[in-house]
């Protein structure tokens, strides 16, 4: 019998289902969110047995801690947001604090193992600088994860917060490779938008070369893929390469699923 794809989101605010539910594939979808009313209207949203809403923090340890709100919701975090940012960024006055509750979290791993979850294929996470803790609160878990998906700062907009560097040195060290960043934000100080600075290229291979308009602000954020390497190489079983080829598939990254194929070769 075919195994389903289980698929996890981390963070899982405005929703995160639809792109997984237009396939004819097996598919198992969790969603994380603390917000329990948040989940109970993705839940009704969805109304389909495949997802499965979990209202709950995940965090690198079981235990309480303090939630921050934040004026835009989807902005609160287990850490604090710099109040300097806050203030004088126009574009974060979204993350200024407005409150705190204490909750309850647990990690990854203690759910896995709590629910009889041996595996995942997929983890996306975007919890507001908390991404690191909760990979490494869940690295028996990670061990059987294709590719992780995830908000990463390249500086810190929350108190403490790990940034690109630290994500990265863990996930190469679990086995995983970068294979792009997406939606790459920059932040400034102007109360409207300045004049254009110039351009940048984003080159694919020697095919094409696309012209971005670079404008004023300093990168703060992007979102990353990493893949496990070892699924980019060769030596994988015809097995693997049908399951990951359709994976990468599902997911959107048909350049993968190509390269996965491509290495029975």
């Amino acid at each position: 019998m075919t195994k389903p794809y289980r698929l996890i989101d981390i963070g899982c605010r405005w929703g995160f289902a639809e792109r997984f539910l237009q396939t004819d594939q097996l598919v198992e979808i969790y969603g994380f969110d603390p917000d329990e009313v948040e989940c109970n209207r993705l839940r009704d949203h969805y109304s389909d047995p495949r997802v499965t809403l979990i209202p709950q923090a995940l965090a690198g340890q079981a235990g309480n801690r303090t939630l921050h709100l934040t004026q835009e919701p989807a902005c609160s975090s287990l850490l604090l947001p710099d109040p300097l940012l806050t203030q004088n960024l126009p574009a974060l006055s979204c993350a200024r604090k407005v409150g705190e509750q204490q909750i309850v979290v647990t990690t990854l791993d203690l759910w896995a193992q709590s629910t009889g979850t041996q595996a995942a294929d997929f983890l996306k996470l975007d919890t507001q600088g908390t991404e690191l803790e909760i990979l490494q609160g869940g690295a028996h878990l990670l061990q059987t994860v294709a590719a992780v998906e995830l908000e990463v700062e390249f500086n810190p907009i929350y108190l403490g917060q790990p940034l690109y560097q630290d994500v990265a040195q863990y996930l190469y060290g679990q086995g995983f490779v970068l294979w792009r960043l997406e939606n790459m934000v920059h932040y400034s100080e102007l109360p409207q938008p300045g004049p254009l600075l110039g351009q940048d290229f984003i080159y694919h291979d020697l095919h094409h070369r696309e012209p971005v308009s670079r404008y004023a602000g300093q990168l703060y954020w992007a979102n990353c893929l990493f893949v496990r390497q070892s699924l980019l190489q060769p030596g994988i079983s015809a097995n693997e390469a049908k399951r990951y080829g359709s994976l990468f598939d599902l997911l959107g990254y048909v350049d993968i699923s190509a390269q996965i194929r491509g290495a029975l070769k």
